[in-house]
């Protein structure tokens, strides 16, 4: 299952309408901004799990919430180094990643801010996670356990 790019497109072209119509500012509240991407979700239930090339620092952030409704579990990957130019970024939510089995969503292509939502049950899952710099080198390319603490 894909999730459908034309949300991006919508969201961009909200941001963009309230940029021009009340100098909003939309990059200022980062965690707010993942978790808008993902509806009905428990209250203090976000968590961060920074994600950092070799050099340390972070690429991007997966965001990890826990909705109120099925299905429960909602993962969105947010751009770190490069938020605010597009780029490759590509996320991948399974049941486990060693073997990669129980994949139920994904989503990739050149973003600005985030890639997802990607809204799973179970909750307990795993990611394969890519992020390119703008010009395509590779920052970032590995499966990832735990991204969320209601399982471990």
């Amino acid at each position: 299952m894909h999730a459908p790019f034309h949300r991006h497109t919508a969201t961009r072209a909200f941001a963009a309408a309230a940029l021009v119509a009340g100098g909003l500012v939309a990059a200022s509240a980062q965690p707010a901004a993942a978790a808008s991407e993902c509806s009905n979700v428990v209250a203090g239930s976000g968590k961060a799990t920074p994600l950092r090339d070799a050099a340390g620092r972070t690429v991007a952030t997966i965001w990890f919430h826990q909705r109120t409704s099925s299905p429960r579990g909602c993962y969105v990957l947010q751009a770190g180094l490069y938020r605010g130019t597009a780029h490759y970024m590509y996320l991948r939510i399974c049941d486990s990643v060693t073997p990669l089995t129980g994949c139920t969503g994904w989503d990739a292509g050149n973003y600005k801010y985030f890639a997802g939502p990607i809204n799973t049950d179970p909750i307990c899952n795993s990611a394969v996670v890519k992020v390119h710099a703008p010009n395509g080198a590779v920052l970032f390319d590995r499966k990832i356990s735990g991204l969320n603490d209601i399982c471990n």
